[in-house]
């Protein structure tokens, strides 16, 4: 007599479907942008779908992690006030200051606001906030600067020393403002880019 073949479970057949799903959408979402053939643009269109899942989960995590050409840009953001034709800095934000519990969280949502124009919503609620936290008056004038530095790819390895005090030129930009106390979407006065 021959033995029979073995049958899955349901709950069996259900993890093996959601560990199938798991990778699969991991696969989506971190494909690289800059691969362009035609296989890689056909597993992008799926994206849409994944996204909310990765979101959802925390599993953002992109190629460019994983890539062997890291971040060299340092961005430290600057909440500021016009007072009399003047700008005062309100808060700074510098990744060298941050918490260390809440350093991932709150630079990768500065990052976002950064990143401008599909983020507007984000960069309006940000500002309104900082308006609240401030008790500003209605009508105060805030704006987000980004003073944005690139780390140089140095020709040989460098010691520790030299790192510290490797000079770091610093490129100041002005991202949003916004009209503190007007209703939404009409306190917003330039949107970064």
């Amino acid at each position: 007599m021959k033995p029979s073949q073995p049958v899955l479970s349901l709950s069996q057949t259900v993890i093996i479907v959601f560990c199938l799903w798991h990778m699969a959408a991991i696969a989506v979402y971190s494909l690289p942008d800059a691969a362009h053939d035609g296989f890689s643009k056909g597993v992008r269109s799926f994206q849409p779908v994944v996204r909310p899942y990765i979101l959802l989960t925390s599993q953002w995590q992109q190629w460019n992690l994983f890539s062997p050409d890291p971040l060299r840009r340092t961005v430290t953001y600057v909440v500021e006030r016009e007072e009399q034709g003047n700008w005062t800095q309100l808060e700074t934000f510098d990744p060298a200051n941050a918490s260390l519990f809440r350093h991932a969280t709150e630079f990768k949502f500065l990052g976002r606001l950064l990143e401008g124009a599909g983020h507007l919503p984000l960069v309006e609620h940000f500002l309104k906030q900082e308006c609240d936290k401030y008790l500003l008056p209605s009508g105060t004038h805030l704006r987000l600067t980004y003073l944005h530095s690139m780390i140089p790819v140095p020709r040989r390895s460098l010691t520790p020393r030299e790192w510290a005090t490797l000079p770091l030129p610093v490129e100041s930009f002005t991202g949003s403002e916004i009209l503190c106390g007007w209703p939404p979407s009409s306190g917003l006065l330039r949107a970064f880019p």
